[in-house]
């Protein structure tokens, strides 16, 4: 039985004229297999998007922070701006009755992160805090910087505010998002997730990209983070980058599941759904009610 699984689009699949239409398709698709569907308020959002997706009265959760002017670095030596990002984000939430938000929080970086979208460009805000010493030459793909003090500085810093994260936010759940490879990240690597004690969200393309860039085994990755037990809510897109790609010229994803990809993303659902992950985001713009048939027939292991 599916009716205790929530498939969401992305707001970013409902910017047009036709988007009430498209919520229409999509929730009676997801009705004949039993899903519950729902909309995730991406980070990009505008304030009219959201205003206008309300209206379609289904459940909603956010890619926070939503409607900030930064994002929230958790492992900045100074967390002050992350968790005021996030106390917006909360009274947000509450105003428009969502109990889940995912983030980003783990950047090589002190300085404040503008947040991408709304006029400014995710390229145009990266590089704000360009580090091109954690970088490929000529290229925003990040080395492996795992094994330095900085990281593991930064990375006990996360861990401390998302203890105190757990209990700042009554009757909310805020998740954890894994990055892409790209400019400061630093939340990409496996082993990260295993003690972390923190809900996660799995991004299956940042992962794909990942695995590839610091020469992980995809499917094993995937694997290592399910068993955490943290994983609450999963990304689903794939993405067209093969090995054929020189690594220095990787970057995301985000194609709908007909496009064209060496993801082995029925395995991703089969290892996913076997650690009661039950909630997901297809996190793309091209979406269509095919895309649904898609997941059911993976989600049922056809």
């Amino acid at each position: 039985m599916n009716e205790n699984v929530r498939i969401e689009l992305s707001s970013c699949a409902l910017t047009g004229p036709d988007a009430p239409k498209i919520a229409s398709a999509a929730i009676e698709r997801a009705n004949q297999y039993g899903f519950t569907l729902g909309v995730q308020i991406h980070n990009t959002a505008e304030k009219e998007l959201l205003d206008k997706i309300r209206t379609f009265d289904l459940p909603l959760s956010f890619h926070a922070p939503v409607l900030t002017d930064y994002v929230a670095n958790f492992a900045a030596k100074d967390s002050t701006l992350a968790f005021e990002m996030l106390d917006q984000t909360a009274t947000l939430m509450r105003k428009c009755n969502v109990d889940k938000a995912v983030f980003h929080g783990f950047f090589m970086t002190d300085n404040p992160i503008p947040a991408f979208g709304r006029g400014k460009t995710y390229e145009e805000c990266a590089r704000a805090v360009w580090r091109p010493e954690l970088v490929y030459e000529n290229s925003c793909v990040c080395k492996d910087f795992s094994c330095t003090p900085e990281f593991s500085e930064r990375l006990g810093r996360l861990k401390q505010n998302l203890r105190n994260l757990k209990t700042r936010y009554d009757g909310l759940e805020f998740m954890i998002e894994n990055d892409c490879p790209l400019y400061v990240s630093g939340m990409m690597f496996p082993e990260t997730f295993q003690d972390l004690e923190f809900p996660v969200c799995l991004d299956i393309g940042h992962l794909w990209a990942s695995s590839f860039v610091f020469q992980r085994d995809f499917i094993d990755s995937v694997r290592i983070i399910a068993e955490t037990s943290y994983v609450k809510m999963a990304h689903l897109h794939t993405s067209p980058f093969t090995s054929a790609v020189p690594k220095e010229k990787w970057t995301d994803g985000h194609k709908n599941f007909s496009s064209p990809t060496q993801m082995n993303v029925a395995e991703v659902i089969r290892i996913l759904k076997q650690n009661n992950v039950k909630h997901f985001i297809f996190e793309f713009n091209e979406f269509s009610t095919k895309d649904i048939d898609i997941f059911a027939k993976m989600w049922d292991g056809k």
